[in-house]
């Protein structure tokens, strides 16, 4: 009772407490589970320590969306004068709806996995808790110090675990090209600072002003892998369904977050535009792919990249709510299906509303995400009509393959398996009508164009349906030609190689100098720079 007042006298103390509840169980889950492991190593009940911690995180975050803006003070570092930014943690309509949608896709995979008793395990569910954690820290992050942090923890998990599980060398290398991109990002998040530093300025997310967002763009997208275009794989069973899900789409969230908050800064320039230009090819590449993927799994990294370059494409155009519905639908809407491994008809309409996501229905999510279709017009709104046109029909392709069947299976996996997917959806629900009123309530100028767009986009899918009913189908070899061309694969092999034959004429220079003539050989390139020094 006297919590109860106190909390009713101040709100933003039980926003605050209900955020912190919110990273701590789900950390105090994931370590418990490691602990009992190493105690008693045939415990039988990691599976219910995992739910009980996903569970208070999902409900803890509930109540914080009825009480924003908030902020939560953590750590201030000291001295003051070294670490002038402290470890702050921000609740507005952005990051709650980031945070809500990733605690849900936690617990949806904890839930979920219990139909895959081959590929479930209590490691992959402590995994998924914390890197749940750390996607909390990074989605409320204030400023760029803990923002940074964030980054870096999550950059160190995601590798620890895929350098764990992928054994062969050929998947290590794109695993420490994709780190090495992330890292990038973070030093052009620290670069950002020192801009906004030199200008006598404090960095801070809520108000992201001048040059300073275009490079809190360039970081997003370079952690994003749409800018420049590259695309990770997971190809080990283990991490493909339940623990590959989420070590996708958690560091998504975490750098999508700050993306939506840019477009508050978007402003017509020369380097925007080009962005805007790669960022069209990004989505259309990844949409194509995306469609014609043999599964969803395969289709998982084409389906990131396509949509969160839809959601930078409305970030550059200055669209917020555009931007936040498409980071969400990533997140939950791709992550509904990824995690939906059994096809039944009793199963179907619940992974078929993910299509909310993407669709342009009136009082939906993707209502809210067509809004990047109103003014000012330009040819690059088509090109996204039909990269949204792909995404509906590269979902409904995969949401129509068979899968795994829950016949045989014991009644509580029944109760609980449906229970995943419910909470995701109910958690999309309260998204829509608490972080993106604005954009399901369209009225005035917006509402015509995307009435356009939306009857354009649902045409595109009833033409292809026409065609797929006709028996037509793309050839796998066109397929294959169309990844290898439009993945920019080819040029970064190119320039691998070439990276590869100056390495060798290093080590071969070095090798002779090193040698025992080293000494004569470097007096006679001396003697050949000065001639050519003499010459100029």
């Amino acid at each position: 009772m006297l919590a109860a007042v106190a909390f009713n006298g101040c709100p933003e103390l039980m926003t605050n407490t209900f955020l912190l509840i919110s990273f701590i169980s789900m950390v105090a889950a994931a370590i418990t589970m490691v602990l009992v492991r190493i105690i008693r190593p045939k415990f039988g009940y990691s599976w219910l320590l995992a739910a009980s911690g996903a569970i208070t995180a999902w409900l803890s975050l509930l109540p914080v969306g009825r009480n924003l803006p908030s902020k939560l003070n953590l750590i201030v570092w000291e001295p003051t004068e070294l670490f002038s930014a402290p470890i702050v943690f921000m609740a507005d309509q952005v990051s709650w709806s980031y945070g809500l949608a990733l605690a849900g896709l936690v617990l949806g995979v904890i839930f979920t996995d219990v139909l895959r008793a081959v590929e479930a395990d209590w490691s992959a569910w402590a995994g998924s808790l914390m890197l749940g954690a750390l996607g909390l820290t990074a989605v409320f992050a204030d400023n760029p110090v803990t923002l940074m942090l964030a980054w870096a923890a999550i950059d160190a998990a995601e590798l620890m675990i895929l350098l764990w599980h992928i054994p062969q060398s050929s998947i290590r290398e794109k695993v420490i090209v994709s780190f090495s991109s992330r890292v990038g990002g973070i030093f052009l998040l620290i670069l950002a600072e020192i801009v906004a530093r030199t200008g006598g300025n404090r960095l801070d997310f809520a108000t992201i002003q001048g040059p300073v967002g275009n490079f809190l763009v360039l970081a997003c997208a370079l952690r994003l892998g749409v800018i420049p275009l590259h695309i990770p794989f997971l190809q080990e069973p283990p991490i493909r369904r339940s623990l590959g899900t989420t070590i996708r789409l958690v560091p998504v969230a975490s750098s999508l977050v700050l993306l939506t908050r840019t477009a508050s800064a978007a402003t017509a320039t020369s380097g925007n535009y080009i962005l805007l230009v790669l960022s069209v090819f990004a989505a259309l590449f990844g949409s194509i792919s995306w469609a014609l993927a043999k599964d969803e799994l395969d289709g998982r990294p084409y389906w990131i990249i396509s949509v969160v370059s839809i959601a930078l494409f409305s970030a550059l155009r200055g669209d917020g709510t555009a931007s936040l519905a498409w980071g969400i639908a990533s997140i939950l809407t791709g992550g509904l299906l990824f995690i939906s491994s059994a096809r039944h008809r009793y199963l179907f309409p619940l992974t078929a509303l993910g299509l909310l996501g993407i669709l342009p229905v009136p009082l939906t999510p993707g209502w809210a995400g067509i809004k990047l279709y109103a003014p000012p017009y330009s040819v690059w709104l088509g090109a996204i009509v039909v990269t949204q046109s792909l995404l509906i029909i590269g979902y409904i392709r995969h949401l129509a393959q068979p899968g795994e069947g829950l016949v045989g299976v014991e009644r509580w996996v029944w109760v609980i398996y449906p229970a995943g997917l419910i909470i995701i959806l109910a958690g999309y629900g309260v998204i829509t009508w608490w972080g993106l009123t604005e954009g399901v309530l369209l009225t005035g100028l917006y509402l015509i164009p995307n009435i356009v767009a939306g009857i354009l986009c649902i045409g595109f899918c009833g033409i292809w349906v026409y065609i797929y009913r006709r028996g037509f189908s793309i050839p796998d070899r066109m397929v294959e030609l169309i990844r290898k061309v439009f993945s920019l694969g080819w040029l970064y092999r190119f320039l691998w190689e070439v990276f590869q034959t100056l390495r060798r004429l290093v080590n071969t220079l070095t090798f002779v100098l090193e040698g025992q003539g080293g000494i004569l050989w470097a007096l006679v390139l001396l003697l050949l720079l000065l001639a050519l020094l003499q010459q100029g």
